[in-house]
């Protein structure tokens, strides 16, 4: 990494990295294709305006799949049973937000099944709720999103994203 690149680090002047979970839940179309669901995100500072799978960072003391059924129970109103979930890759980025500039590890974790009907339960949050083929997503969809769906689907369990120049969404 280039001099003036550096990533976060804590007060004790180790690396620190963040880890975040993203919710990939799927279903069947009226005409039978694979749909994901998708947040348009809104007033929290990082790529707002933009589409995303419902995420968020882990809290600590928790594991990825306790974390991904938590954001999905706060973003969705749906209960994931931890039973359901399974974790289908991780990827590696630096992000510039405006905290500065932070490397992440983010889990994409999807489910089988869940309880409930997704919504938008944090309006604050999220503008829409909505559900999109998988086979043409928008193009307002996040790429580090993008990348790991796509890496997923082809049975890639680990990536990289946005290292030649850290990403500028949001």
């Amino acid at each position: 990494m280039a001099a003036g690149r550096r990533a976060a680090a804590t007060t004790s002047g180790r690396f620190l990295f963040h880890a975040a979970v993203y919710v990939l839940l799927e279903r069947a179309g009226t005409g039978g294709e694979a749909q994901v669901l998708l947040l348009r995100r809104r007033g929290t500072g990082y790529a707002d305006g933009w589409l995303s799978l419902p995420s968020g960072h882990l809290d600590g003391g928790e594991t990825v799949p306790q974390a991904a059924a938590r954001e999905a129970a706060e973003e969705l109103g749906v209960v994931l049973p931890l039973s359901s979930l399974r974790v289908l890759h991780c990827q590696h980025r630096p992000s510039v937000g405006s905290e500065g500039r932070r490397e992440y590890l983010d889990y994409l974790v999807s489910s089988s099944r869940w309880d409930g009907v997704p919504r938008n339960a944090e309006p604050e949050k999220a503008s829409a709720v909505s559900w999109h083929a998988r086979d043409s997503l928008p193009a307002d969809l996040l790429l580090h999103v993008r990348a790991a769906l796509d890496a997923a689907r082809a049975g890639r369990p680990f990536s990289q994203f946005g290292w030649e120049e850290p990403e500028a969404e949001g």
